[in-house]
């Protein structure tokens, strides 16, 4: 029953636009299939940081993140990986540019500053968000913004 619950949330996560499941680049991820536990707690994990917009919280971290749910930092960067094939921080971003996209193709937003929205999703400085959204979407986000005005 575990497994059918389990993997029932998998695919609906699967499903999110929110979330971009890729294989691991790093040789440090664990290449085996993820365990039931860590797919129930890389649910858990997903849907606290979704439902409750932690990723717009630019001091969230592994260890805030741990302290909130009251789960080991390990056991979260563990499912994380398995579950998302990237480290914390980078499956963090994924939300952070997924909300910023949104923003952005919102055009009640316009007239706002990119830079003003990245702080709304989380971001902390111009540099950090130019760096992930390039590397993550391929261009900047003023290209991105262009690309949507129309």
């Amino acid at each position: 029953t575990l497994a059918f619950i389990t993997e029932m949330i998998y695919h609906s996560i699967q499903k999110r636009k929110d979330i971009q499941f890729r294989i691991p680049q790093s040789e440090n991820l664990k290449k085996d299939p993820p365990c039931d536990q860590n797919l129930t707690l890389f649910a858990r994990v997903t849907e606290a940081i979704t439902e409750q917009a932690l990723y717009s919280d630019p001091d969230l971290d592994l260890i805030s993140l741990s302290r909130q749910l009251g789960i080991p930092r390990n056991e979260i960067s563990r499912a994380v990986n398995e579950g998302s094939g990237e480290h914390f921080n980078c499956f963090l971003n994924r939300f952070r540019i997924n909300a910023l996209k949104r923003l952005l193709e919102n055009h009640e937003n316009d007239d706002t500053s990119i830079l003003t929205l990245a702080y709304k999703v989380g971001f902390n400085s111009k540099a950090t968000l130019n760096r992930v959204f390039k590397s993550m979407e391929g261009i900047s986000p003023q290209e991105y913004r262009k690309l949507h005005s129309c």
